[in-house]
């Protein structure tokens, strides 16, 4: 006897990226009936949040801070749907004031050029003389294979930078999104990475005014299959990705690849080609290594805007590449 009430065969010809609507109704021995919709995303892991959080978790990014991240049923985008996650007070009332929590994704398996998509609806505090500025924001943040988390930047880039104000939990400059809009989808290019991920989306505002705050909904994965996922981990040459985000302020994370182990240097290194900071020097294992540079230099202090190389080097071979810090 099959564990499940029913199965869904999908055909291989069905299109990637399409969205297929099923309805259902359940009946009891006891006469009760239970309807509904849901929905499936082909090729794609997605998370709608109608049953529940599905193993999405938030947390409180700072003691001095609260964070508000709960499953709301005041906005949705989801079709024939209820739910959605938001940041902000019960119902449709505001996000509070010196507020900041990340809505935290269970580990994701992607390959080379994935992809995370999602719909948000917003309303945050944006600068009113400075159209380019913004007092409260959201941001989306990825962890690969266990390292730092590290913003990332969807198509288009983020439409605001969070103006300089000590009472806000983000850094001066820092992207986000903020202001009035609708739902929408944003899209975010994942380039080189693989491996083991993590996602959060991260909010954050300061001791003033406030708006109803940031809704996420129908969040998906596109990536391509991957039949063995353990080959995502073991390269056959030495490779070294594209630092993700690029331009960047002020942190990016270098990713790169080894078929053996062995001794491994990552250097960064100005114009000048002088030396501004060793992010690894030691034996590493085979597979994908990630770190993140922080924007400072090996003695802790933080290097000006511009062009950086990185150089990776092994026991028998060197790579670098370009990368740019835009303060």
């Amino acid at each position: 006897m099959s564990p499940f009430a029913f199965e869904v065969q999908i055909s291989e010809a069905a299109e990637i990226g399409a969205m297929l609507s099923v309805g259902y109704m359940l009946s009891a021995e006891n006469g009760n009936v239970l309807e509904g919709l849901f929905n499936i995303h082909i090729g794609m892991l997605s998370y709608s949040f109608e049953p529940d959080m599905q193993n999405w978790t938030s947390a409180q990014l700072n003691n001095n801070f609260v964070d508000q991240w709960h499953r709301s049923s005041s906005r949705n985008n989801t079709p024939g749907g209820t739910y959605s996650m938001k940041f902000g007070g019960t119902g449709s009332s505001q996000y509070a004031a010196s507020a900041y929590g990340a809505l935290i994704s269970p580990e994701v398996m992607i390959a080379p050029n994935s992809r995370l998509r999602f719909y948000h609806w917003m309303d945050a505090e944006n600068h009113d003389t400075s159209p380019s500025y913004a007092w409260d924001g959201g941001l989306v943040q990825m962890s690969l294979n266990g390292g730092a988390w590290t913003q990332i930047t969807p198509v288009g880039g983020y439409p605001y930078r969070i103006y300089n104000n000590p009472a806000s939990p983000f850094v001066t400059n820092t992207q986000v999104y903020s202001g009035q809009f609708d739902w929408t989808e944003a899209v975010f290019e994942l380039g080189e990475s693989s491996g083991t991920a993590r996602f959060r989306f991260v909010f954050g505002s300061d001791g003033y005014v406030g708006g109803e705050g940031w809704y996420i909904d129908d969040i998906m994965f596109e990536t391509e299959p991957v039949s063995n996922p353990d080959a995502l981990q073991v390269p056959t040459v030495l490779k070294l990705s594209p630092n993700y985000p690029n331009p960047f302020n002020p942190t990016t994370s270098i990713s790169f690849s080894m078929p053996v182990a062995d001794h491994a240097r990552l250097e960064i290194f100005n114009l000048k080609g002088q030396k501004v900071k060793v992010l690894v020097d030691d034996i590493l294992p085979a597979g994908i290594s990630t770190l993140t540079w922080n924007g400072k230099d090996d003695n802790g202090r933080a290097v000006a805007s511009g062009v950086y190389f990185y150089r990776l080097s092994t026991s028998n071979q060197s790579l670098s590449r370009k990368m740019m810090l835009m303060k």
